[in-house]
């Protein structure tokens, strides 16, 4: 992950970590956030390791199967690093919005960034019309408009809209 939030591309660093997990049993030493950091940072880095990446997954899907909690950060990670890195899971991203989707508690405790990268990687799965990415632009839209009204910005129906402020 530092390697990748400092811009530095070591390719064969790269490949060395992508074969110690994938040939190890690599996803059992780690949290799923560390192995989503991995993800990560292969996505940030513009490292598109198919095999790495379809293991992640699988062990992300495994867990939601399990209905083992994940944490929202965890969540939008691994779905940002997925439609950063252009590699399709589609298993994934059905698991990701069933986990969320479970529960209306479990949307709130998604932070507005992380809502963020749900859409976007979402959209860039070609999943833009989703309940969840529904419910998550829908959250993001009222916490734009709390954010107006804690301002003391107007919102009736007379004064100008958050609608038309981004058009």
């Amino acid at each position: 992950w530092a390697y990748a939030k400092a811009e530095v591309v070591h390719r064969g660093l790269f490949d060395k970590i992508a074969d110690a997990i994938i040939t190890s049993d690599g996803f059992q030493k780690f949290t799923p956030q560390e192995i989503t950091n991995v993800a990560y940072a292969y996505a940030k880095a513009g490292i598109k390791d198919q095999l790495l990446f379809v293991r992640v997954a699988d062990y992300i899907v495994s867990l939601l199967d399990q209905k083992q909690s994940v944490e929202p950060l965890t969540l939008s990670n691994i779905a940002w690093s997925f439609a950063a890195a252009e590699i399709s899971h589609p298993d994934l991203f059905e698991k990701i919005e069933d986990a969320i989707m479970a529960s209306p508690a479990n949307l709130q405790k998604f932070k507005s960034k992380e809502l963020t990268s749900i859409v976007y990687a979402f959209q860039k799965a070609g999943l833009s019309e989703t309940p969840l990415s529904e419910k998550c632009k829908e959250k993001l839209r009222e916490g734009r408009l709390d954010k107006l009204r804690d301002a003391g910005l107007p919102l009736s129906r007379k004064e100008p809209t958050l609608v038309e402020y981004r058009n």
